[in-house]
């Protein structure tokens, strides 16, 4: 799927999760640039991965739908994956 992965868990308030997104926003201390991330060369991969499923969505909804692919594509017998 992927080249590698990684992940970042961090509380944020709820009132920070329902804010609308903006094309530059945060959770907690993470800060998310849209502009620059659609234009990454090394993100192709993720969009490519994502996009499909993903790219009409927003905030939220897009996270939900990023863990679903994930998670769709998991093979939990096999832990490599």
């Amino acid at each position: 799927m992927l080249p590698y992965s990684t992940s970042w868990m961090q509380r944020v308030d709820e009132e920070q999760v329902l804010l609308p997104p903006t094309e530059t926003f945060r959770a907690g201390s993470l800060v998310w640039d849209l502009a620059l991330y659609r234009m990454a060369p090394e993100l192709q991969a993720y969009r490519d991965t994502f996009g499909p499923e993903c790219s009409s969505k927003v905030g939220l909804d897009a996270a939900r739908c990023v863990t679903d692919v994930i998670k769709a594509s998991s093979h939990p017998e096999d832990p490599k994956n």
